[in-house]
């Protein structure tokens, strides 16, 4: 059955925590490899964290704007997975990871307003451009939020759309051997780092919480609680926001903590 993880698994990655140690040799803080890889023709990117791998695609079409946003384009980010791509995936069902991502995509490129809406005007009130991403978990090693994330975020990154030209109210939609395609235009793209919470208390009577950076999948199934810390270093640092999963309560310190390691770990998974 997905997603159950038998007692002395659950014991080991507690034992191990405890000692400062993670079962796939990292320390606590320690994270996993990150690899990002455009798409042949800018048309989006993959993105591997660990044993984790999605792949984003973006599309673009000129559709008509909505009464209320004449002069703005629309974005749409999914997410989606399979069973093939996740051992916790069940038919009508929504994983939690799957959900707790889509809430950090939404977040951090949608209504952080990363894309700069008004530049994908082509005749207010009449056309614009719909840019469309859809992200697809291919493997769930654990950690599919910033998987995701970054996954959208270079795929937007790395797309141009056709240019086009207006007589009137006609669109003419150039091809690429035509003119050369223009890329979107971003404001900061946040990314997100995400922590576990693990509880190594021996007893009742006792009260000790561990934190982990960049959780595997087995250590998900063992958390007590999880933080997404979606930020960006651009310019400067900026807390875009913070996503908490679980009902373990989580100390101040260590929240402040992880904002910390959020900022750091933004600009090193931009550069990679």
């Amino acid at each position: 059955m997905a997603g159950v993880t038998s007692l002395n698994d659950k014991a080991f990655v507690k034992a191990a925590a405890e000692e400062e140690r993670r079962v796939d040799g990292r320390p606590l803080l320690g994270n996993r490899q990150v690899r990002v890889s455009l798409l042949e023709g800018g048309v989006g990117a993959e993105v591997r964290i660990g044993h984790s791998r999605c792949i984003a695609h973006v599309q673009a079409e000129i559709v008509k704007p909505s009464a209320d946003k004449r002069s703005e384009g629309v974005l749409q980010i999914e997410l989606h997975t399979s069973a093939m791509g996740d051992p916790a995936y069940e038919p009508n069902r929504i994983p939690e990871s799957i959900k707790q991502g889509r809430a950090a995509v939404q977040k951090a490129l949608v209504k952080s307003k990363a894309v700069d809406l008004e530049s994908l005007c082509v005749i207010p009130g009449k056309a614009v451009w719909s840019v469309r991403v859809e992200v697809r978990v291919l493997d769930n090693g654990g950690n599919l939020t910033d998987t995701a994330l970054l996954a959208a975020a270079a795929a937007l990154k790395g797309f141009k759309r056709n240019d086009v030209t207006t007589v009137g109210d006609t669109v003419k939609i150039h091809s690429h051997f035509d003119r050369e395609p223009l890329p979107l235009t971003l404001y900061a793209l946040p990314l997100s780092a995400t922590f576990g919470v693990l509880d190594v208390s021996k007893d009742s009577e006792t009260d000790r919480t561990v934190m982990i950076s960049d959780p595997s999948l087995l250590e998900e199934q063992v958390l007590s609680s999880s933080i997404t810390v979606i930020a960006c270093t651009t310019d400067q640092p900026v807390l875009y926001g913070i996503l908490k999963s679980g009902g373990c309560a989580v100390e101040t310190s260590l929240i402040q903590h992880a904002c910390s390691l959020a900022v750091q770990r933004s600009g090193e998974m931009r550069g990679a």
